[in-house]
């Protein structure tokens, strides 16, 4: 029978944490118990999460990462989904905010943008990302897309998500404001972003304001895409030949299918193409 992890959570992971410590299981073992979680989309991110909080509560960080380095396993293995959908979408950010972070640098990265873009200078930032991920990760869409989800998030609760149960109106001084925005941490984002990715930008700002779990509608999902794109393009992140490229591009979703069969998208790339 399965033990009511919601209920036992902190218990199991205290428990646990004493196991791996003494060798008696690992990682790989906690990974396969998981794997037979009931509703494990719900209730495992705790598991692990109870598990790592506890270890962490009584022994060393370093006895930590010895633990998981030694069990070859994958932090994004324990959750399901995208993870964009649990390192930027989910409002509460509690999977960010967790213990998860000492044994996942993506986590780890998306923490730091949440809690130092104000504080921290572009430098400090490229320095603590550079640190945190290898080479072939920087290259990676999944990198690009909690990255630029991140820096999206941080810009939009600054202004259109500001008040996050009465969302603002799309106006001219809410672009400025974002514009504003989006030019401070711009050594930050041309720093990663190349011509080799760029195409992936325009997909990671796609699903940020199309998988929103803010409340606009699907018009204004879409305009927010708009703009967003429109203040890359013209700060000079991304060129004007990556929304071409996105639009040619073969990777088809039905958030895509909702971004170029909008009654607005060729007004937009016709205006963009003419600037």
């Amino acid at each position: 029978m399965m033990i009511d992890v919601p209920k036992y959570n902190d218990i199991i992971g205290c428990f646990v944490a004493e196991l791996i410590e003494s060798n008696a299981i690992d990682f790989k073992d906690v990974l396969e118990v998981s794997n037979v979680i009931d509703n494990r989309a719900q209730y495992g991110p705790n598991f692990i999460t109870s598990i790592i909080s506890e270890f962490l509560s009584s022994y060393p960080e370093s006895k930590l990462l010895d633990a998981w380095k030694s069990s070859n396993v994958k932090a994004a293995d324990f959750f399901e989904g995208d993870i964009k959908d649990i390192l930027v979408n989910d409002m509460k950010d509690k999977i960010v905010d967790s213990s998860i972070s000492s044994v996942w640098p993506l986590a780890a990265v998306a923490k730091y943008l949440k809690n130092n873009m104000d504080s921290k200078n572009p430098d400090e930032i490229i320095k603590y990302v550079e640190s945190q991920l290898d080479k072939n990760t920087l290259k990676s869409s999944a990198f690009v897309e909690v990255f630029i989800g991140r820096c999206i998030k941080y810009v939009t609760t600054k202004t259109i998500f500001q008040n996050q149960f009465r969302p603002r109106e799309h106006s001219r001084e809410l672009y400025k404001e974002k514009e504003e925005i989006i030019t401070k941490i711009k050594p930050v984002i041309s720093h990663f972003i190349n011509n080799n990715n760029s195409v992936d930008v325009i997909y990671s700002i796609q699903d940020y304001c199309l998988d929103t779990k803010y409340r606009i509608d699907e018009k204004s999902k879409i305009t927010l895409f708009e703009n967003l794109v429109r203040i890359f393009i013209n700060s000079e992140i991304v060129d004007k030949s990556s929304l071409d490229n996105y639009t040619k591009d073969k990777r088809s979703s039905p958030n895509k299918n909702k971004i170029v069969n909008s009654p607005s998208f060729q007004k937009f790339t016709e205006s963009i193409n003419q600037a």
